[in-house]
């Protein structure tokens, strides 16, 4: 007869070998999304259209599509330091998607537009989304003029908001 503290132990060991492998299974859910976006070939990615069609290749629908755009950006194109650092209210700029490409950094603006570029070539809804943010000190000055673009995506009937210029990385007060 196996005795009550045992069984305990055997019990939750098995709790926490099943939460651990569901916790697997919810990681890996977008793996093949995320391969297929850090292995973009260089000969699509010049061109906004033929990049976002390579990146939709392998999903099965808008999110898998957002996820992929989103991973690339992200990857693939640095945040623009010296637009940053000289930045003022009336300097920021549109900037084409193409122009993103091809120069490879953006700041915020680039990186929301390029990321709107692609949703709209698969006819899904984003939005750019004008807003404020903290400096790199944590401190925010001014609320009079926004200074920080990011998306509102809608999937599956729901507004979702992303913000690739934050999951490309960061900076430190060094730079």
């Amino acid at each position: 007869m196996i005795d009550k503290r045992r069984m305990r132990i055997v019990l939750l060991a098995n709790l926490l070998l099943l939460f651990f492998t569901i916790g697997q299974g919810r990681s890996f859910q977008y793996e093949h999304i995320d391969q297929h976006a850090r292995n973009a070939p260089t000969r699509v990615t010049d061109d906004v259209q033929e990049l976002a069609a390579y990146l939709a290749e392998p999903a099965k629908n808008d999110l898998e599509k957002v996820r992929s755009f989103y991973v690339w950006i992200a990857e693939n194109i640095a945040y623009d330091v010296r637009t940053f650092r000289n930045y003022r209210p009336t300097r920021y700029h549109r900037i084409a998607p193409d122009d993103v490409l091809k120069s490879r950094e953006a700041v915020c603006q680039g990186y929301a537009e390029l990321l709107q570029a692609m949703c709209q070539l698969h006819n899904i809804p984003c939005r750019l989304v004008p807003g404020y943010s903290k400096g790199l000190d944590g401190n925010r000055r001014d609320f009079t003029q926004a200074d920080h673009a990011w998306n509102a995506v809608k999937i599956d009937d729901q507004w979702q908001l992303i913000d690739v210029t934050w999951g490309s990385g960061g900076l430190n007060s060094s730079l």
